[in-house]
């Protein structure tokens, strides 16, 4: 019998880091009873597919009045919308008082 060993190194093909647009976080307040919203971006140099998600600290978005759009997903490019709508009348806050 015997052995035979076969190492194998793979490289992973280079990959750019995903450009936002805009490139900071926006940091936002409303008053109770107005509405905002905020487009967003995202570019991949490299063309790949972009999945979007919200990810939270335990909080629902659409309960706080909260929704998000994709408006354009192709390879490379994902666009959407942060929309914010504060009618603490309809959205329950008392448990909450940071959002972010």
């Amino acid at each position: 019998m015997d052995t035979l060993r076969v190492n194998v190194d793979i490289e992973p093909p280079d990959n750019q880091r995903v450009r936002f647009n805009p490139p900071n976080p926006v940091m936002a307040t409303l008053d109770e009873g107005t509405q905002d919203s905020w487009n967003f971006e995202a570019h991949d140099a490299d063309n790949d597919q972009l999945i979007f998600y919200a990810l939270t600290d335990g909080f629902s978005l659409t309960r706080s009045g909260m929704k998000t759009t994709v408006n354009q997903n192709d390879p490379g490019v994902l666009k959407g919308k942060l929309s914010w709508d504060a009618f603490c009348d309809i959205y329950d806050f008392t448990k909450r008082t940071n959002f972010y």
